[in-house]
């Protein structure tokens, strides 16, 4: 879970959870022991997690809710056109869409969507749709692209590692994760205040999957960030009027603001 809070132009990180649990208790006054907690899976609560949020920006509304999972106004039974074009666009870049399926995400995604809406945050799919409040979804990957201005995905998925990097053993692999991390984190820095992610050195990972919570929370970022560039109409959406999915705009002001933001 990531919380951003500002305008155009001016936007500053208000909370970071590696969970729903752990952003329910950050709200609560809890802070997130990131190098220590342990942080279990549980379905989202949309009504919990909003009250969060409002909590944490002393009342202020939520206007986008930027989600990293396929959604849709139907039932999703395959592949979506949104899936397709992605995947035509950026396949070359290595960046395809998953294939999402009735079992994934299945009645978590239709339930979410349903949640969100009866709590007046319509997901929005067509374009020239940008009205607010609004839930949009989000796929990392084309992103994270324009935002580092990468010619090919970035390589930070820990499932993913061994494939990345065959010759290397673990401590190799997670110094290269940590990297990834690291560059990701300086990118989003670029266009968003007041990040604080402690992320560990690489001999004090215990396994890999306590990364997990560090790329689950820069996904989040990710999208808090198309979540403003929405705002700032500097998104598009690729897809039908059955499902969209928001990636940063090929436009001339977008380009000056990732230079800007990639600036030492």
């Amino acid at each position: 879970m990531a919380l951003i809070e500002g305008k155009a132009g001016c936007w500053r990180c208000r909370a970071l959870a590696p969970s729903y649990e752990a952003f329910i208790s950050l709200a609560n006054g809890t802070p997130v022991d990131w190098l220590n907690g342990r942080f279990a899976g549980t379905a989202p609560d949309p009504d919990a997690l909003l009250r969060a949020a409002r909590k944490l920006v002393s009342g202020a509304n939520v206007d986008v809710v930027a989600v990293d999972m396929p959604l849709a106004t139907v039932p999703i039974m395959r592949r979506r056109l949104a899936d397709d074009l992605v995947s035509r666009e950026f396949g070359s870049r290595h960046c395809s869409t998953h294939t999402p399926s009735p079992d994934r995400p299945g009645q978590v995604s239709e339930l979410l969507r349903f949640k969100l809406e009866a709590q007046g945050f319509p997901l929005r799919v067509g374009a020239g749709a940008t009205s607010l409040p609004c839930t949009i979804e989000v796929y990392p990957h084309p992103a994270i692209l324009a935002l580092l201005n990468l010619e090919t995905r970035l390589r930070y998925k820990i499932s993913k590692a061994r494939k990345f990097w065959p010759a290397l053993g673990r401590a190799g692999r997670a110094a290269e994760l940590l990297d990834a991390f690291g560059l990701l984190l300086g990118g989003l820095a670029g266009h968003i205040q007041g990040i604080e992610l402690p992320l560990p050195k690489p001999d004090g990972i215990p396994s890999f999957a306590f990364l997990k919570r560090f790329e689950d929370t820069l996904d989040a970022l990710v999208c808090a960030w198309m979540g403003t560039l929405y705002i700032e109409g500097l998104a598009r959406v690729v897809g039908d009027e059955a499902a969209g999915i928001w990636i940063p705009a090929k436009s001339k002001s977008l380009t000056t603001s990732l230079e800007r933001g990639l600036t030492p």
